[in-house]
């Protein structure tokens, strides 16, 4: 009697194991949700430039809520219309490690000659922006990757307080 009934419990155990899925970091992490970024292609190719590799990834940045927030990024030398995501900003690109199912801050976006500055993100606007990318010859990077923004309440607090983020449409990077 024990026998089958050890025997049952296996099985029932087998049988939720099954049916319960594994929460993927894609389907999670979906941000605070104030924001939206979405890249204007899904597949990116390294092209070659004069010295090294590089590539432009360009989308959209609209804010959904009715609240203007702030954020560290490039403004393209005073035109806030169009912002860039680079090096020590509060624009990010991550990378998905396929081992453990993570993402990583990637270290290929490019630096701001000005650096960033606190731009007000209005609500109901469409912003352009831009992510330049640049590997050496033989150290391009491949995979899936995602654009990160950070961002506050308020142009007084960025500093003392914890970020708000959110994250783009996960892209592919792939060799030329």
């Amino acid at each position: 009697m024990f026998k089958y009934f050890n025997v049952l419990l296996v099985i029932n155990i087998l049988i939720i194991a099954s049916c319960i899925k594994e929460k993927s970091i894609l389907d999670s992490d979906s941000g605070s949700g104030k924001l939206t970024i979405k890249t204007d292609q899904i597949i990116y190719l390294w092209q070659q430039s004069e010295k090294n590799k590089l590539i432009v990834i360009q989308g959209e940045l609209q804010n959904n809520s009715t609240k203007i927030y702030y954020s560290k990024v490039g403004d393209s030398w005073g035109g806030a219309e169009l912002l860039l995501f680079a090096i020590n900003s509060a624009g990010r690109l991550e990378k998905l490690n396929t081992s453990d199912n993570k993402w990583y801050e990637s270290e290929l976006l490019g630096m701001l000659i000005e650096g960033p500055k606190l731009i007000p993100v209005e609500p109901s606007k469409n912003y352009a922006i831009n992510a330049t990318l640049y590997a050496d010859c033989n150290k391009e990077e491949t995979g899936k990757f995602r654009l990160r923004i950070d961002y506050y309440n308020s142009a007084d607090k960025a500093e003392e307080t914890a970020p708000f983020c959110d994250y783009s449409n996960i892209f592919e990077i792939r060799a030329e």
